[in-house]
């Protein structure tokens, strides 16, 4: 599979992932309140940049941030908008999951935190599979330790002296 595919199918695991975690919250279980009033709006907020990984993978990154968190704020503040039509939007189920019912603070702090975890935990596994996948056999083959193997055995140039 090419690099992209595999890359866009990850983030949409991870999308996946997050949001049954999300809905969990959602769910009548024996979950701590704090849990329940205020995780699925972070767990969306990190379901929500993995989303954006996915569908734009070229965007990965800084720019999908910027994205999701300007999607996160746009959704929080439609929940301002209290037209009767919209409202019968928010009445289903699935409507009142995706847009919400009333602006928040806490929501927009819940957003940006779980943007910005989505980044984070992107970032580190992107990582670590690209440092996978730069191991390659005959080097690991002819190498005496693993840090070469690993590491990239480029040296640093020494800073000029004034």
């Amino acid at each position: 599979m090419k690099t992209d595919t595999m890359q866009r199918l990850f983030f949409f695991l991870l999308t996946a992932l997050f949001g049954f975690l999300a809905l969990l919250t959602r769910a009548e279980f024996a979950l701590p309140d704090f849990v329940i009033r205020y995780g699925g709006d972070y767990l969306w907020g990190i379901m929500l940049y993995f989303l954006l990984c996915a569908l734009l993978p070229s965007f990965v990154g800084f720019k999908n941030l910027a994205l999701a968190l300007l999607v996160s704020y746009s959704v929080e503040s439609l929940q301002l908008y209290q037209a009767d039509w919209i409202m019968a939007v928010r009445a289903n189920k699935w409507g009142g999951l995706l847009l919400g019912h009333g602006f928040l603070w806490s929501d927009i702090l819940l957003y940006t935190l779980g943007n910005i975890s989505g980044f984070l935990m992107g970032f580190a596994a992107l990582s670590i599979i690209g440092n996978i996948k730069a191991v390659k056999p005959s080097a690991a083959r002819h190498s005496s330790t693993l840090k070469e193997t690993l590491c990239d055995s480029t040296p640093i140039p020494k800073p000029l002296n004034d």
